[in-house]
C-alpha cells in the first residue's frame, strides 16, 4: 500500500474535543492545529489552540474521555469568536488528523453555524485509516502511539495539542517509511492491539511454536505478546510456559526509525 502522505509537505494536523458524537447537536469545545512540512526531516511545527464554551452541556460520556466540565468552560466566548483566527492559520493547507473525517465534520458544522466558509472542498488526509490499510485493523490514538513506540505520548492524550502533536509525528513518520517499516515498527505489535485481553490468535500460538516455546499458560493476547517478545530477544533461553506475574515487555524508544521530531514552536 502507498501512503496517501508520501506527497505532501505542508499540512495542517486537526484535533478536536466535542460535547458528543453529533456536528448537529453537539459543540467543540477545545481544538488545536499543528502546522508542519512533512517534507523536512526535523520539522519545525507551529501550533494554535482554543477552548470554547460549547453553549450546550458536555455529556457524560464526553467528559469521561477528555475530563472537560460544563464548569470549566462557562464565560468563555463562542466557536464563532475563534473562527477567523482558526481559518486563517490553517489557510490552504490540507487537513490531517486522527479519523480526520469526524474533526472535519465537527469543524464544518461550527464554521456553518457562524457563517463561516466550511473546509468542505479542503483535501483531508486520515493517519487512522492508513494506519488501518497496513497493519488490517483500525487502531485507536493509543494503540497506534504504542504501537510505532512513541511511548511518550500515552500518558497525555485526549488533550488535543498532544494528539494533534502525535498524529503530527505519526504523519511525517508514514510519510518517509515504506509500508514494511511502518508495519514492522519496534512497538509491541500485539499488545498494542485494542482486544489484548481476547484469546491468543492462531498466529500467534504458531509463532510461538514455531521458535520452540510452549504455549501453556498462555490465555491471552497480551501473554502471546510477551512471549513473543521474549523469544524474539532471548532465543537461546528456553520458554517452558508463560509467567503470568510477568508484566508486559515494552521496546522502548524508536531507536532510528522515528524520522520526523516535531519542535513545537508556540505560535
Amino acid at each position: 500500500m502507498v501512503a496517501p502522505f508520501d506527497a505532501l509537505r505542508e499540512v495542517a494536523v486537526v484535533d478536536c474535543e466535542t460535547t458528543g458524537l453529533d456536528p448537529e447537536q453537539d459543540r467543540i469545545i477545545r481544538l488545536a492545529v499543528v502546522v508542519l512540512d512533512l517534507g523536512v526531516h526535523r520539522a519545525e511545527a507551529q501550533t494554535w489552540e482554543a477552548t470554547v464554551s460549547p453553549r450546550v452541556p458536555i455529556s457524560e460520556e464526553a467528559s469521561a474521555v477528555h475530563d472537560i466540565t460544563d464548569g470549566e468552560v462557562e464565560g468563555l466566548g463562542t466557536f464563532g469568536d475563534i473562527a477567523q483566527s482558526l481559518t486563517d492559520f490553517i489557510g490552504d493547507r490540507p487537513l490531517v488528523g486522527f479519523n480526520v473525517g469526524f474533526d472535519k465534520r465537527m469543524l464544518n458544522a461550527e464554521l456553518r453555524r457562524y457563517g463561516f466558509k466550511s473546509f468542505h472542498s479542503k483535501r483531508s488526509y486520515c493517519v487512522q485509516d492508513t494506519l488501518h490499510g497496513i497493519w488490517g485493523y483500525a487502531p485507536t490514538l493509543s494503540n497506534a502511539v504504542a504501537r510505532m513506540a512513541l511511548t511518550d505520548f500515552l500518558d497525555k492524550l485526549h488533550d488535543p495539542l498532544t494528539d494533534a502533536t502525535a498524529t503530527a509525528t505519526m504523519a511525517g513518520m508514514i510519510a518517509r517509511l515504506s509500508s514494511d517499516q511502518v508495519r514492522d515498527a519496534p512497538g509491541h505489535r500485539w499488545t498494542a492491539h485494542p482486544r489484548a485481553n481476547d484469546p491468543p490468535t492462531e498466529d500467534q500460538l504458531s509463532y510461538i511454536r514455531s521458535m520452540g516455546g510452549s504455549t501453556f499458560g498462555v490465555r491471552t493476547r497480551e501473554q502471546a505478546g510477551n512471549a513473543i517478545e521474549r523469544l524474539e530477544h532471548e532465543p537461546d533461553d528456553s520458554l517452558a510456559e508463560y509467567d503470568d506475574d510477568e508484566s508486559p515487555g515494552c521496546l522502548g524508544l524508536l531507536a532510528g526509525v522515528l524520522l520526523l521530531i516535531v519542535l513545537v514552536a508556540t505560535c
